[in-house]
């Protein structure tokens, strides 16, 4: 038994690791969000006239990512993915909020990522202004209107890079910023 493809051309196919080591092209992409691993495949046609020995001029490939978890497949077609996952490596995620990161639902976790992303493409100068706000106006430090239900709190480094420093349900931060806790009470 050898790797299995679920979607795209290769649906369904199984596929020896020494076929795959000699005409495939393993990606990896590192982040702060963690290590996802691409295999870019050659046409299905391709593969077969290589594997009779044939050549074959490069051509289109077909991106798919590698599945963990309960065995379906060893690999999923995803078109687009990959550039998804570039972009996501650019982002710097603080420590302290990975775990945060993984608790959360992810479609919250999608939002908040996708959201950042779309900051770190967009010039600061065309940020909308109605959901992130400068901290102080001698830092670099934001806070962003995620949605009606998170914020977060990131820093722009050397202009470009964002990194996110801590996530806030909205209610939270309202009940934080609502009960403050008076001068002179011990903390």
């Amino acid at each position: 038994m050898g790797i299995t493809f679920l979607g795209g051309p290769y649906d369904g196919r199984d596929l020896e690791q020494r076929i795959l080591n000699r005409h495939a092209q393993y990606v990896p992409i590192e982040g702060d969000l963690g290590k996802r691993i691409f295999l870019l495949m050659p046409n299905p046609g391709d593969l077969e006239r290589l594997l009779r020995g044939e050549k074959v001029e490069k051509g289109e490939v077909y991106p798919y990512e590698q599945t963990t978890g309960a065995r379906e497949a060893d690999y999923r077609w995803a078109p687009g993915a990959m550039d998804r996952a570039t972009r996501e490596s650019r982002l710097k995620i603080h420590p302290d909020v990975r775990t945060s990161l993984t608790v959360i639902s992810a479609g919250d976790r999608r939002r908040i990522v996708e959201s950042l992303l779309e900051l770190a493409e967009t010039p600061k100068e065309n940020w909308p202004t109605d959901r992130v706000r400068r901290l102080r106006e001698d830092s670099e430090s934001y806070i962003l209107e995620v949605s009606k239900d998170w914020r977060a709190f990131f820093d722009l480094i050397d202009g470009w890079r964002i990194e996110l420093l801590d996530i806030v349900r909205t209610e939270a931060l309202r009940f934080f910023t609502q009960h403050r806790i008076p001068e002179g009470v011990p903390q």
